[in-house]
């Protein structure tokens, strides 16, 4: 490669000039800022560096989406318009900008990079132009994963756990009064939760003008409010 000598620093020849010197995107290596990342996979392979970093405009607005170029080995070999050859990085986004919790992605691509995990609670799609690459460690709970339309899934098998979740109901206590019965061989544990700044205790409550049996079959340890 033809070089020229600089033997000093480049700069405007004012220090109010208002017109930059140089523009990241012509160069070689370092941040640059681009408008889609079709931009960004069409970067010339002359002006490629592994580890180069790059910020995509993202959704929901005022949100920036970053890549990293992976190096080269390994079975990969940088491609011009090849999305493979890039990482997601980080999000930047702060206060009301920062990403939703994400249960549908659509018009965009979510990518969990080598050594990264992703967490998802509950059941997530991938609609819509949405894609969901997962080269890391990705992790659902109490959920599935799913694709609709041209959404699609690619990279390592997820790892789906199930957590024990005590649902509840509310009900009237009739005058005659209501039975509450613990089953053999089941457990319910109840613990303290947080109600604003102060700890509460869970109990079973119930208004003193109709009456609650407490049955067990097997192990129970709670307590009766009464109301009133």
């Amino acid at each position: 490669m033809d070089k020229i000598p600089v033997t000093g620093l480049i700069s405007p020849v004012y220090s109010t000039d208002k017109y930059p010197v140089i523009d990241p995107r012509f160069g070689i290596d370092g941040l640059r800022s681009l408008d889609t990342t079709t931009e960004m996979y069409n970067i010339p392979l002359e002006k490629r560096r592994a580890g180069m970093v790059v910020g995509i405009p993202s959704t929901p607005s005022n949100t920036v989406a970053y890549y990293k170029l992976k190096p080269e080995g390994n079975g990969l070999t940088w491609s011009v318009g090849a999305s493979n050859n890039w990482d997601g990085f980080l999000t930047s986004a702060t206060g009301s900008n920062a990403l939703p919790i994400k249960t549908l992605i659509t018009n965009e691509t979510i990518t969990v990079p080598t050594n990264y995990e992703y967490l998802i609670w509950g059941n997530m799609v991938v609609g819509a132009s949405g894609s969901f690459v997962n080269s890391g460690t990705t992790y659902i709970i109490n959920g599935v994963i799913s694709t609709s339309s041209d959404g699609t899934y690619s990279g390592n098998a997820i790892n789906f756990i199930t957590v024990p979740t005590k649902f509840y109901t509310t009900s009237t206590i009739g005058p005659n009064g209501t039975t509450l019965t613990h089953n053999l061989n089941t457990k319910d544990i109840t613990y303290s939760v947080r109600d604003g700044n102060n700890i509460v205790t869970v109990n079973v409550e119930t208004p003193t003008t109709n009456t609650a049996t407490l049955t067990s079959t097997y192990t129970f340890s709670a307590s009766i409010t009464i109301m009133g």
